[in-house]
């Protein structure tokens, strides 16, 4: 992934591998007191720092469990070798059925369907709307361009380059949102530090986080579909 943004951006290899050697170093100093602080904030895949924290705050980290489930069970001889291969025989079947799908112009990616599985649904689903935004974005280029005209290919790609670097952007802005947000509730050793609504307002929480979401949704797609200058 990072090789290929910097090809978008015209970066030579040796340069980006310099980079990436920096990013190492920067990232082994600066990593482990953010993790620390989000353990203190919210505990982290099961583990708690305090007793008596609510569990729908914790950071499920899927990726860091599912490593130290591999680990444990081929340390302790219990490795569930069952479920193992029924993940590869799903995996067998999605690779047959993407290979004949891809005759018609559509896909069924192998990795998608294992990062459905393990990735908890709050994490799967900003990825399904993502898809379905991304989906109806191309259609509609699609009709707005010819494929096949160089000047038209262009125009394409520049409106799909502008959504990725949007999507960066709010992906990134999450993150250090996050960040951000967890000193007061380290400091507070409540994530309930910040809050300003009675617990009346809780019922309509989930409908407002929609809305926010359609709206947020909508606003992407205008901003990619924006004609682009030049």
């Amino acid at each position: 992934q990072d090789l290929k943004v910097g090809e978008i951006v015209g970066a030579t290899p040796w340069k980006q591998q310099v980079m990436l050697i920096l990013g190492v170093l920067v990232t082994a100093f600066v990593i482990p007191p953010i993790l620390q602080l989000l353990y203190n904030a919210y505990g982290i895949g099961g583990v708690f720092p305090r007793p008596n924290m609510d569990p729908a705050q914790m950071l499920a980290a899927p990726q860091a469990g599912l490593m130290a489930a591999v680990a444990k069970g081929v340390f302790s001889h219990q490795l569930e070798w069952s479920m193992i291969a029924t993940g590869a025989v799903i995996a067998a079947i999605c690779i047959v059925i993407d290979e004949m799908l891809k005759k018609r112009g559509t896909r069924l990616p192998v990795l998608a369907v294992g990062l459905g599985i393990y990735l908890p649904l709050d994490a799967s689903t900003p990825i399904v709307i993502g898809g379905v935004l991304s989906h109806l974005i191309n259609q509609r280029l699609n009709r707005l361009y010819h494929r096949g005209r160089a000047e038209d290919e262009a125009k394409v790609a520049s409106h799909k380059h502008h959504g990725l670097l949007l999507s960066c952007g709010l992906v990134a802005g999450a993150s250090l949102m996050g960040v951000i947000l967890a000193i007061p509730f380290a400091i507070k050793q409540s994530s309930d530090a910040l809050r300003i609504m009675p617990d009346a307002y809780m019922p309509f929480a989930g409908l407002l986080s929609l809305i926010v979401t359609l709206l947020l949704c909508v606003w992407i797609y205008r901003v990619v579909m924006k004609p682009q200058r030049g």
